[in-house]
């Protein structure tokens, strides 16, 4: 079985059916179910974060032998981007094009901070020329349907209550 990286050099093997905590830090925590790759935000991405992110993406689609559906949530935090933030997420929305099938981004900021977290990501897929669908919503109920569809387009058979348990177990992991 294939071992992903995690925080600290731990390594978790991925198991095919069942949702696998892939990485986990601070500001980041990854759960992988067959070709669905979830990704929670507890702060701004830091230098780093989102090369990890192409990487999972990678390695996702390669253990599941279909091209990858990413389902995000931006749970809280500052949205402070810096340059080198903002010129590894064009490199992420780059590179991530052979191996994306869709994306569903959960804001769950209100206010402004929630503003600035979805201009940033609009401008990530904006400046990257995402070429996959990708769709900022408020709260899961609302995407879990949307994304069955682009899983279903993928070849792949989810239900709504399939990406509400990859959300539950994406939230379990929450850091401290």
């Amino acid at each position: 079985s294939k071992l992903s990286p995690m925080l600290g050099g731990a390594t978790r093997a991925r198991q095919p059916n069942a949702t696998t905590l892939v990485h986990q830090d601070a500001v980041l925590v990854a759960v992988e179910r067959r070709n669905a790759l979830g990704l929670a935000w507890y702060d701004a991405p830091q230098s780093g974060h989102l090369l990890t992110v192409l990487r999972l993406m990678q390695e996702t689609q390669l253990h599941s032998g279909a091209r990858t559906c990413l389902l995000q949530t931006v749970v809280r935090g500052t949205p402070r981007f810096s340059e080198q933030v903002r010129e590894e997420g064009g490199k992420m929305v780059r590179g991530s094009a052979k191996c994306t099938a869709a994306s569903a981004t959960i804001i769950e900021l209100g206010g402004l901070a929630g503003v600035a977290s979805r201009v940033f990501i609009s401008t990530l897929l904006l400046i990257g020329r995402s070429r996959s669908p990708a769709k900022v919503f408020k709260d899961v109920h609302e995407a879990a349907p949307w994304y069955v569809e682009q899983l279903a387009a993928n070849g792949t058979r989810w239900t709504v209550a399939d990406v509400e348990e990859l959300y539950r177990a994406l939230k379990s992991h929450a850091p401290a």
